[in-house]
C-alpha cells in the first residue's frame, strides 16, 4: 500500500503494510528534475537510505540507483564497489505533449546462473541501462511493459482485472507484464481512496524497484 503524505501537493510518499512502514521517499527540493531519496524510515540518517530515483529534466526517463551520490563524482579508477549501481530504468514516451501510460517501459539488470542479479555500475551521467540496451541487444536485461486493457462488452469499455485490489477508477491504475510471459502479472498499481494506492509486485521486481516505478508515475 502506498500513501501520499499531506495530500497531492506533498513531496513525500511512503509504502507500508498494515501498521508497518517499509519505505519512504522524500523529494530533493534543490533538484530541477524529479529527484527522490528513498529510505527505510522517516529519519534523515544516511544509513537508512537504500536508493535514489532521478529523472531527466523532461521527466521522460527515471533511473533508480542504490546510492545517493551523483554520477561523475567518482574516479573511474576506483573499484566498482565504490560506484553507484543502477537498479532500474523507467522511460515514458510523449504523444502530442502528453505521456501515455501504455508507452511506459521498465528495464532492469538480469540475473546470472546462480540467480544473483547482474550489477550495472555507473561512473558517469552519460551511462545508463537504457543506453546499454540500445547499444547491445544481447544485454542480460529484463524488460517490462504495461498490460493493455481488454474490451468488456458488458461495460462497453476497455478494462483491466485487478482482482478486487483496486477500488477506484483512475488514470494512475496500471499493470506490468514481461513480454516473454504476458499471462503473468509482475506488478499492479491502483487507487484505493484519495490518499492510498494498492501496490502488488512479484519477481523479478523487489520492493524498492516496484516503489520507484510507482513514484515515477506520480510525477506525470
Amino acid at each position: 500500500m502506498i500513501q501520499r503524505s499531506n495530500g497531492q501537493s506533498s513531496s513525500n510518499r511512503s509504502v507500508c503494510l498494515p501498521q508497518q512502514l517499509l519505505l519512504v521517499a522524500r523529494r530533493m527540493k534543490k533538484s530541477k528534475a524529479s529527484s527522490f531519496v528513498i529510505s527505510v524510515d522517516e529519519s534523515d540518517k544516511a544509513d537508512s537510505v537504500v536508493g535514489a530515483l532521478r529523472s531527466n529534466k523532461k521527466r521522460t526517463e527515471f533511473i533508480l540507483y542504490d546510492k545517493v551520490r551523483e554520477p561523475g563524482e567518482i574516479d573511474e579508477a576506483l573499484l566498482a564497489e565504490a560506484c553507484m549501481k543502477e537498479l532500474a530504468a523507467i522511460s515514458y514516451e510523449k504523444v502530442l505533449g502528453f505521456r501515455k501510460l501504455q508507452q511506459m517501459s521498465v528495464v532492469m539488470p538480469g540475473k546470472d546462473k546462480i540467480r544473483e542479479r547482474r550489477p550495472v555500475y555507473v561512473f558517469t551521467a552519460q551511462e545508463s541501462t537504457l543506453k546499454k540496451l540500445l547499444k547491445n541487444k544481447k544485454s542480460k536485461l529484463i524488460t517490462l511493459e504495461v498490460k493493455k486493457p481488454v474490451w468488456n462488452a458488458e461495460m462497453k469499455a476497455c478494462v483491466l482485472d485487478f482482482n478486487g485490489r483496486v477500488k477506484k477508477t483512475s488514470a494512475k491504475n496500471f499493470q506490468l507484464i514481461c513480454p516473454k510471459n504476458p499471462e503473468k502479472l509482475v506488478m499492479q498499481f491502483g487507487r484505493v481512496d484519495e490518499e492510498h494506492f494498492a501496490l502488488d509486485y512479484s519477481a523479478p521486481l523487489c520492493a524498492l524497484q516496484a516503489f520507484a516505478i510507482a513514484l515515477s508515475w506520480f510525477e506525470e
